[in-house]
């Protein structure tokens, strides 16, 4: 074991003077919203990491602002899962509806966060000229110059979503929620701990009003029980992406 944690923080220390200086690399999602980018040389590398240190084999996998579910489709066809096996969660409903209708995939036209009800979003898709911008889509306002439409949306707490959806645990959870990571893992209140794998992106500045930056964030994955396993600036480099995995499972 202990041999395994040297191996683990070389690693990580490798990855963080090796790799933060790529660029991510987008690649247009074929289909009828060409305009949705995903970065596949990212996903690529989560599932060569998972696979060397835990053989993934997810059975459940939630993602958190899917938008057009693209990530979704690439790691259940990479993790050959059913897409029954596969949940989304996106407020924007066009797009909850057609994750649905292309991948089969179980579609929530709603907003995790850490409170059930309803509340503004702000929202960068407006029409179709628009569709590039729909990823900064987010419950916070923006501190930036984007155009958004407001809209009400239903937000839920993810412990209440877990129980009333009967899923008993999360093997990969993915969050892209634009400034409200901390909001959504609050959310999961004791649930958390039945969740294995988390990737998220967080920001290292305030990028969104009140928003609880990646220092916050960190904490309360690291007081939750989980290690990072992977992290990689974005750009720009004041937002990251992070792969995080529950205390005891790596071998």
């Amino acid at each position: 074991m202990k041999r395994t944690k040297i191996r683990f923080y070389l690693e990580r220390l490798l990855d963080f003077f090796g790799y933060q200086v790529i660029i991510h690399k987008k690649i247009s999602l074929i289909g009828d919203y060409s305009g949705s980018k995903f970065d596949r040389r990212y996903l690529e590398r989560i599932v060569r990491k998972l696979d060397a240190w835990m053989q993934m084999s997810p059975r459940t996998l939630v993602e958190i602002g899917a938008n057009l579910g693209q990530d979704s489709a690439y790691l259940c066809n990479v993790w050959q899962m059913s897409p029954q096996s596969v949940y989304c969660l996106e407020p924007i409903q066009r797009f909850a509806e057609r994750i649905g209708n292309t991948y089969g995939f179980n579609a929530f036209e709603v907003a995790a966060f850490n409170v059930n009800g309803d509340t503004e979003f702000y929202s960068g898709y407006i029409d179709e000229s628009s569709i590039a911008n729909a990823g900064s889509s987010s419950l916070l306002r923006s501190e930036s110059n984007y155009r958004y439409k407001k809209i009400q949306v239903k937000t839920i707490r993810m412990e209440t979503w877990m129980q009333h959806n009967s899923v008993d645990e999360i093997d990969f959870l993915k969050i892209d929620a634009e400034g409200a990571s901390y909001e959504i893992l609050e959310g999961f209140g004791s649930m958390i701990e039945r969740v294995k794998v988390i990737q998220l992106e967080t920001e290292r500045v305030p990028s969104w009003k009140n928003q609880k930056t990646e220092r916050i964030v960190f904490e309360f994955l690291e007081k939750s029980g989980f290690e990072l396993l992977d992290y990689e600036l974005g750009n720009p480099p004041t937002q990251a992406d992070s792969l995080w995995i529950r205390k005891g499972l790596l071998h």
